[in-house]
C-alpha cells in the first residue's frame, strides 16, 4: 500500500489515493464523468484505478484546453461533471502541467464550486511537515463540488 501512495504522489496530487477514489465512487450519482482535472497527469491514476471516465480539461499536459470556461460551466450546471480536482502538491509540476493554462476555468470553479473538506477524501495530511527542498511555496490539491444548489456530500 505504501508503494502505491509513493507512486500516486509522483503521478500527481495523490490522485491514486484509495480514499479519494472511494469518496468519488460513493458520491457519484448519474454524472457521465467521475471527475474533472486540469490535466491527464492527475486523471490517469483515477482512470487506471476505476476504469471510469475522467475529464482532463487541459488535455494531456494541461496546456491544450479542450473546453473554454463557458463550455465547462455548462457541463457543470447540467450536472455532467460534479467534482473537479485542481492544484498539485509540487509547484514546479503545477506550473509545467498547466493549471496556469486553465486559469479561467480554475477561477470559475473557485467562484462557483464548494471546496470539499480534505479529511473526507484525502488519506494523507494536506500539510507536509517536512521542509521543501530549495524552499518555495507549498501548494495543495483541492477538490471542488460543482453540483449547483445542493448540500455537500
Amino acid at each position: 500500500m505504501e508503494r502505491r501512495h509513493r507512486f500516486a504522489a509522483i503521478a500527481g496530487a495523490l490522485t491514486g489515493d484509495p480514499k479519494l477514489i472511494g469518496f468519488l465512487a460513493d458520491n457519484r450519482h448519474d454524472e457521465p464523468y467521475l471527475l474533472a482535472t486540469v490535466n491527464a497527469r492527475l486523471a490517469a491514476p483515477i482512470v487506471i484505478a476505476t476504469g471510469d471516465p475522467v475529464m482532463a480539461v487541459g488535455g494531456f499536459t494541461g496546456r491544450n484546453p479542450i473546453l473554454d470556461v463557458d463550455a465547462f460551466s455548462h457541463l457543470a450546471t447540467e450536472g455532467r461533471v460534479r467534482y473537479m480536482l485542481i492544484g498539485d502538491d509540487n509547484p514546479n509540476a503545477r506550473r509545467f502541467f498547466g493549471e496556469g493554462q486553465q486559469k479561467e476555468i480554475v477561477d470559475w470553479i473557485r467562484a462557483n464550486g464548494r471546496p470539499v473538506d480534505p479529511a473526507l477524501w484525502r488519506s494523507v495530511p494536506t500539510e507536509d511537515p517536512r521542509p521543501r527542498r530549495g524552499g518555495g511555496e507549498r501548494t495543495t490539491t483541492e477538490l471542488y463540488d460543482l453540483r449547483p444548489n445542493q448540500p455537500d456530500g
